[in-house]
């Protein structure tokens, strides 16, 4: 059965709640078409795990710190150039800052069918206190779980981040006193968010 590699570092405080978020995915495991197969967490997280897995998986699910071309752990550089091709023939999605700018054409280049990731930044209000961005950038790899394609993830993750844009725009959350941070977060990810090669394929 085809599974997805996990890799959350977890390796200072911004990765460790982007590292929660990925493990709220295992959750999902059971009831998924596609389920989460290994999880390389905290210091498990390392380059010669990440390379002996890369291949024995359908997509890599990255949740961590990213550089345009790289995408980082502790002490390492986990994913770059030159393990990236690892990943030919699959999918990678990495909820990171800035790696769709130069390591996603190089992935693509390298035989990986898709990659679907930030241009830019990924930002969000510290902490989530209004619990509206953790969902809005997991919909899409939860899309990819039960089956659906690379465009059904972005769609969905497009969809959910203008709704956090409108809740701190003109909606209840008009009031926080995150308003402004919150509105302009989901704005910035929604039009960094980018998929390279293969928008139809799934899991």
């Amino acid at each position: 059965m085809p599974s997805i590699l996990l890799v959350r570092p977890a390796n200072n405080a911004v990765a460790i709640e982007l590292s929660h978020w990925g493990a709220a995915l295992k959750g999902l495991s059971g009831q998924a078409r596609v389920p989460i197969g290994s999880d390389l967490a905290s210091s498990g997280a390392t380059r010669t795990a990440v390379d002996n897995a890369l291949p024995g998986h359908v997509a890599l699910f990255f949740f961590g710190h990213g550089t345009p071309a790289k995408l980082l752990g502790g002490s390492s550089d986990l994913v770059d150039a030159n393990n990236v091709g690892l990943a030919a023939g699959h999918a990678i999605v990495a909820i990171a800052c800035s790696s769709a700018d130069t390591l996603g054409p190089i992935a693509i280049n390298n035989g990986v069918e898709a990659y679907l990731g930030f241009t830019k930044k990924l930002t969000w209000i510290s902490g989530d206190p209004d619990g509206k961005f953790q969902p809005a950038i997991c919909c899409g790899p939860e899309q990819l779980m039960q089956g659906g394609m690379i465009k059904d993830a972005v769609c969905a993750m497009q969809n959910a981040l203008g709704t956090v844009v409108n809740y701190y725009h003109s909606g209840t959350g008009r009031n926080s006193p995150d308003a402004a941070i919150g509105f302009l977060s989901a704005f910035w990810d929604m039009n960094c968010l980018n998929s390279l090669g293969n928008d139809n394929f799934n899991l």
